[in-house]
């Protein structure tokens, strides 16, 4: 399900490139990530790449984060630009 998601959803020549982004704050918070289907504790300003335009039910939109694909917030995640 994920898979065709980002089949679908990702990789095409015709879609703007997101730009580099972090989760907000300090510290650190709890994240769904939809594989492992657990909650997981990630470092607040770790750099994501968001996957998802529009936010599910629950105004969260997929990002990749190292090694792992979480749901975050989408006002918690801040663009820092292109490097």
């Amino acid at each position: 399900m994920l898979l065709d998601y980002l089949f679908a959803n990702t990789g095409s020549s015709d879609t703007e490139p997101f730009p580099y982004q972090v989760i907000s704050g300090s510290g650190s918070d709890w994240f769904y990530d939809p594989v492992g289907k657990t909650m997981t504790e990630i470092p607040r300003g770790t750099e994501i790449v968001q996957i998802s335009v529009e936010p599910d039910s629950k105004g969260r939109v997929l990002v990749r984060a190292p090694f792992q694909f979480l749901m975050v917030p989408e006002k918690e995640i801040v663009d820092i630009g292109f490097n």
